[in-house]
C-alpha cells in the first residue's frame, strides 16, 4: 500500500488510492476526460481496437437492481467512447479473495444492461452489442493472478491463443510491482504509473508535461491546494479513513503475529521434550520446532483474528486479513 513520509511533509496532490482523490483525478466531469484519455491511450498503446481513444464521455456509474434484492453497483468511473466502447475504470486500495469475480461481475453487468429493444422491434437481437473493457489499478497483487504489473485477458480460442470477438477486456495494473525510479521510467506508461503511485510524496511532476496535455491536467486537478473548502474536506475524511484502516490492520497483525509467536514457541518446546524423550533430544527439539511453527502459525490467525474484533472489525475483512472463514470468525467472536 501506498506509504507516506514524515508527519513534517505538506502532501501536494492527492492520494489517488483513496475514494475521493480517484474521484477528483479520474470521475470529474468536465476535468478528467483529458487525463482519462491521456492515461487509457498509454495504457492501450499497442491494443488496435480499443487504443487510440479520440473522445470520452461519462456515463451514469450507477446501475440499479436487476431483481428485488439484486445488488445496486456503482463503478469508480464508467465512460464511453467515440466508437461506443464502454470503459469501467476501478481502484483497489486492500486485497480481496474474491476481486477476480467482482471484476467479470462489473463488466457482465456492463453488457448485459445495452439488451433492450428498440422502438418498433418485437425483440432484441443482440445487436448492437458494445464492448466493455475493465481497467484495474490494484494497490495490492490480485488472488489468481500473476505478480506482474500489467495483465490483459479477455475472451480467446484456448488452442490457437486467438482472440474471438472483442466483446470485453479486462486490463489489471498491480502497482505494488512497480519499483522503477525516476531515471528509469522511459516510457510515457512508466511515467503515468511512477506519478500514480507515488503522487502522496511528490511535490512536482517530475516530468517534463510542457507538450502532454493529459499530464498538465493531472497536475491542475490533483492540487490540494486547488480544492474547493467542500472537496477538501471530502478528500480529508477519505484519507482518514484510509489511514486509520491501515493503522488497524497493521496493529492487528502486529498484535497476532507477537501473539502466535508466544503461544507456538511454548507449544513448540512442550511437544519436543516429549518427542525428545522418545528418540534423543536433538532430534526432538527438531520435530517440535517444526509442529509448533505450523500450530503457530494457526495460532497466529486465531491471534489477529481476537485482536482486530478488539479494534471492532467487522467478520468479512476479518476473514480476509486472516484467512479464517466468517463462520469461525463468528465463532471467536461468540466465545
Amino acid at each position: 500500500m501506498t506509504s507516506y513520509p514524515n508527519t513534517n511533509f505538506e502532501p501536494v496532490y492527492v492520494d489517488p488510492f483513496t475514494d475521493e482523490g480517484f474521484k477528483i483525478i479520474f470521475g470529474t466531469e468536465g476535468k478528467s476526460e483529458e487525463i482519462l484519455l491521456g492515461f487509457l491511450n498509454q495504457l492501450m498503446k499497442d491494443d488496435p481496437v480499443f487504443g487510440n481513444i479520440k473522445e470520452i464521455k461519462f456515463r451514469p456509474s450507477e446501475r440499479t437492481r436487476q431483481r428485488k434484492g439484486g445488488k445496486t453497483i456503482i463503478y469508480d468511473v464508467f465512460c464511453e467512447t467515440e466508437s461506443n466502447n464502454r470503459f469501467i475504470v476501478e481502484m483497489q486500495q486492500e486485497k480481496n479473495s474474491y476481486f477476480l469475480n467482482r471484476t467479470i461481475y462489473y463488466i457482465s453487468r456492463a453488457i448485459a444492461e445495452q439488451g433492450y429493444r428498440k422502438k418498433g422491434e418485437s425483440e432484441w437481437k443482440y445487436n448492437p452489442l458494445y464492448p466493455v473493457v475493465g481497467v484495474f489499478l490494484c494497490d495490492f497483487y490480485v488472488v489468481g493472478l500473476k505478480p506482474k504489473l500489467i495483465t490483459r485477458s479477455g475472451n480467446m480460442d484456448l488452442d490457437d491463443k486467438e482472440p474471438i470477438g472483442n466483446h470485453y477486456r479486462e486490463y489489471f495494473v498491480q502497482m505494488p510491482k512497480f519499483n522503477k525510479k525516476e531515471e528509469e521510467c522511459v516510457t510515457k506508461l512508466d511515467q503515468w504509473i511512477y506519478i500514480l503511485k507515488n503522487m502522496p510524496t511528490l511535490e512536482i511532476i517530475p516530468f517534463d508535461i510542457t507538450n502532454d496535455k493529459a499530464l498538465r491536467q493531472l497536475d491542475e486537478v490533483s492540487r490540494i491546494a486547488a480544492l474547493k473548502e467542500e472537496k477538501r474536506r471530502e478528500y480529508e475524511a477519505s484519507l482518514r479513513e484510509k489511514r486509520d484502516r491501515m493503522a488497524a490492520l497493521d496493529t492487528a497483525l502486529m498484535e497476532g503475529r507477537e501473539e502466535g509467536r508466544a503461544q507456538g514457541l511454548a507449544e513448540g518446546l512442550a511437544e519436543g521434550r516429549a518427542e525428545g524423550r522418545k528418540e534423543g533430544r536433538k532430534e526432538g527439539l527438531a520435530e517440535g520446532r517444526k509442529e509448533g511453527h505450523a500450530e503457530g502459525r494457526a495460532e497466529e490467525k486465531i491471534a489477529i483474528a481476537k485482536a482486530a474484533i478488539r479494534m471492532g472489525l467487522d467478520n468479512n475483512s476479518i476473514a480476509k486479513i486472516t484467512g479464517l472463514t466468517e463462520p469461525e470468525v463468528n465463532n471467536l467472536r461468540n466465545n
